[in-house]
C-alpha cells in the first residue's frame, strides 16, 4: 500500500528539513519538487540535498540560483530506504517556497 504525501515548506537561511522518511514503513520515493522564489526583487541561491540516516550527503541542487519571481521544477525519482533519511535545504535568503510530492510505502 502507498500514500502520496505533499511537501509544503519554506527554505530558510539555516538548514531546513523538507521531508523525513517515516519510521516503521517501507521505502519512500521523492517524486517532485517545485521551488518558487516569491521575492519581488531578491535572487536566492539554494542547496537541496539527500541526507541519509547513515552515509554521505548527496546534492540534488548545489548553489542553484532562483531569480526573483522565478520558478524551478524537479521531477525524478529518489529512493529513501531508511527511516530517518531526510531531504534538507538552505538558502542565501528567505522567500523560496517548496511544494513537493513523496510516495510512502508500507
Amino acid at each position: 500500500m502507498s500514500n502520496l504525501i505533499q511537501i509544503t515548506n519554506g527554505i530558510g537561511t539555516g538548514n531546513t528539513t523538507l521531508y523525513t522518511a517515516f519510521t516503521g514503513g517501507g521505502p519512500a520515493q521523492l517524486l517532485s519538487l517545485d521551488l518558487q522564489n516569491v521575492n519581488a526583487s531578491t535572487d536566492v541561491t539554494v542547496d537541496i540535498w539527500f541526507d541519509p540516516n547513515t552515509g554521505t550527503d548527496r546534492y540534488l541542487f548545489k548553489s542553484l540560483l532562483i531569480q526573483a519571481g522565478a520558478h524551478v521544477q524537479w521531477t525524478g525519482l529518489l529512493i529513501l530506504n531508511t527511516a530517518g533519511d531526510t531531504i534538507k535545504s538552505i538558502g542565501s535568503a528567505t522567500g523560496v517556497d517548496v511544494l513537493g510530492a513523496v510516495r510512502e510505502t508500507s
